[in-house]
């Protein structure tokens, strides 16, 4: 699976695509930003009334972006793949996620974190996270409909159309915060969007980004004994005999994704092995380029 993602590829709206995955990408984001749309993937006029709506609100406010060259087309009726438009729309649909590059290390996995909070990042099941193609200091939320094969197949990857389109899990959480630690975006490699290989018997944090698999834990000595020579360093711990939860551990405190509300928390390792007994340890993050 690829590391980053378009929302849309081509021009949707007069003159551009009329119907398809673009246009409908495009339908999610109005209606997540409380505009009128209608069903389906076709453009039509109540969605153009949506997008113009849009485009006059920011007419009058001060974009995320700070950016003014839209401010002179507020009635165009179309977007762009290039259009700022699009990136408010995403920003105020709640999708994406602020990453810090050029930091990284502890600095920016906890800057991340607390901007998820900030957000109130939810949790999902059928999530997944990308960079934002051509912006390095952005990441963007999508889901699939895994009761939906032909659409998935056809249409990839969507917006949520939940009250809560902002949400990670634990695997997806862990591995854009693994490539957070290392570059302090998830647009390079080791990085990429699937998820596949976790879980089980499967370690991603191995096969991926080259953590040492240190062994099984049944305790907090068990994780103490292979973590205390470097405290300051990233480690994976992944609860369960066969992996069911993925988190972080850094200085003594467990970041994760996980239900409940809030969703990402930092939690005290020995909290932690409270609710998770038993499970594998991996790490440290291999040093930085």
């Amino acid at each position: 699976m690829a590391r980053t993602f378009r929302i849309i590829d081509s021009t949707v709206g007069k003159g551009g695509h009329q119907f398809g995955p673009n246009v409908l990408r495009v339908k999610q984001l109005l209606k997540l930003n409380g505009l009128m749309v209608t069903a389906g993937d076709h453009w039509d006029r109540t969605t153009e009334t949506a997008l113009l709506d849009f485009r006059q609100k920011l007419f009058g406010e001060t974009p995320f972006a700070m950016v003014d060259s839209y401010r002179n087309e507020p009635l165009r009726a179309s977007i762009p793949r290039n259009d700022m438009v699009l990136f408010e729309l995403a920003y105020r649909a709640n999708v994406l996620i602020r990453l810090c590059p050029p930091r990284s290390g502890a600095d920016a996995l906890t800057d991340v974190h607390d901007w998820l909070v900030k957000r109130e990042t939810g949790f999902g099941w059928n999530r997944v996270a990308w960079g934002v193609e051509g912006m390095p200091t952005w990441a963007v939320v999508t889901s699939f409909e895994e009761d939906k094969p032909i659409a998935k197949q056809f249409y990839g990857f969507e917006f949520p159309s939940t009250e809560a389109p902002l949400a990670l899990n634990c695997t997806v959480y862990a591995n854009l915060m693994m490539s957070v630690w290392l570059h302090g975006n998830v647009h390079q490699p080791p990085f990429s969007a699937g998820v596949a290989e976790s879980g089980l018997d499967k370690h991603l944090s191995v096969s991926r980004y080259g953590y040492k698999l240190l062994g099984e834990y049944k305790s907090v000595a068990d994780i103490t004994k292979h973590t205390a020579k470097n405290p300051s360093q990233l480690f994976c711990v992944e609860a369960g005999n066969f992996v069911g939860h993925m988190a972080l551990l850094l200085d003594g405190e467990v970041f994760q994704c996980n239900i409940g509300k809030p969703a990402c928390t930092r939690t005290p390792l020995e909290r932690f092995v409270r609710g998770h007994p038993s499970g594998w340890i991996s790490g440290p993050a291999p040093a930085r380029p």
